[in-house]
């Protein structure tokens, strides 16, 4: 879709990139302030998860020779606990904060740039309106709850380096001077668990006037919060789109995605309890035959305003609702009754 990212990149305007999930951290306890996490308990959270030296195994392990990089991090102190972890690894490293203005900011980007330092650990500063085409990596150490920050965040790695000698005016001569340039392939190292609320950066976007639309949220998420979109890979540790059943990096199948959305499973549980409610009316008034049941009385009304809210209610068969829920009413001994198929022939 034209303006959606994946476009851009299919037309050569962004590079594409790899994506590892390897772990995130516990965030048990860490409330919510503005539409985002809780800052001081944020920071508390990532430093019990010591995420640090694994980020710089990673780090090691998938960048490219010599390659650069950007750590996002929650607050200063973050920011210095994760370079402090690459520069005792060896890895050149320095901090950028908002307060770093002027010759300051300057000097640290030309740094980068030059291969000086090989990351910056960033705080507040770079996830927008940041140009540095040269680096190779991003690494998420931001949990973040906002999907507009998370897409700009990965966006800084994704700047495209052409190759000289091709021609740019066409599709396939961007994507041939990208394959020939320094940086064919992009990555991004999620330690944030990022891709669980967000789903993956090249997404379609559907923003109203106060960002994400919530109504549209419920059909792509999951009622944890799980975005549908996307799922890892346990094997290579890639995150992949969840309508692959086999990794397209590593060749594992992983069978169909057995999640559903939000609004899927509000919809099975109302249509469950009114099957239920109806199993039950069978057998109070077609099994035991009880006159005096106040089913008879309530039950038409409960009917009704359960039907008003799940029309699918009306027909589904029954014995695929309940499960072991389901009464056994008309399999006890001596009862030979058979039971409803759908609602209306419990009523």
């Amino acid at each position: 879709m034209l303006g959606q990212p994946q476009w851009f990149v299919d037309e050569g305007y962004l590079t594409d990139f790899d994506y590892y999930a390897p772990f995130e951290p516990d965030l048990k306890g860490v409330g919510s302030r503005g539409g985002e996490y809780e800052q001081s308990a944020l920071e508390e959270a990532l430093e019990r998860s010591k995420v640090f030296g694994n980020a710089v195994e990673l780090f090691k392990r998938y960048a490219p020779e010599n390659g650069t990089g950007v750590v996002f991090c929650c607050s200063k102190k973050h920011a210095e606990l994760a370079a402090q972890a690459f520069n005792d690894a060896g890895i050149p490293a320095d901090i950028l904060l908002g307060e770093d203005q002027g010759e300051v900011r300057k000097d640290k980007l030309e740094r980068l740039a030059r291969g000086e330092l090989r990351v910056l650990c960033a705080v507040d500063v770079i996830s927008e309106g940041f140009d540095l085409p040269s680096i190779d990596v991003v690494l998420l150490l931001r949990p973040t709850q906002s999907f507009s920050l998370f897409r700009q965040q990965v966006g800084r790695v994704l700047r495209v380096i052409y190759a000289a000698g091709f021609d740019l005016s066409t599709r396939a001569g961007r994507l041939d001077a990208i394959a020939a340039g320094p940086k064919p392939r992009a990555l991004v190292l999620d330690c944030a668990g990022n891709y669980h609320r967000h789903g993956h950066p090249l997404d379609d976007f559907f923003p109203t006037l106060e960002g994400a639309d919530p109504e549209r949220k419920k059909d792509t998420h999951t009622e944890d919060g799980d975005a549908l979109s996307t799922r890892r890979c346990d094997e290579c540790l890639q995150v992949i789109r969840s309508y692959l059943t086999v990794c397209p990096h590593c060749g594992t199948e992983h069978g169909p995605d057995p999640r559903v959305p939000a609004s899927v499973a509000a919809e099975m549980r109302r249509v469950e309890s009114v099957a239920n409610t109806l199993h039950l009316c069978f057998y109070e008034l077609h099994v035991v035959k009880r006159t005096d049941s106040p089913l008879r009385a309530i039950l038409p009304r409960r009917f009704e305003q359960e039907l008003a809210v799940s029309p699918a209610s009306a027909t589904i068969p029954l014995n695929l609702l309940g499960g072991q829920k389901t009464p056994l009413c008309w399999r006890e001994p001596g009862l030979s009754t058979p039971g409803p198929e759908h609602p209306f022939q419990a009523l």
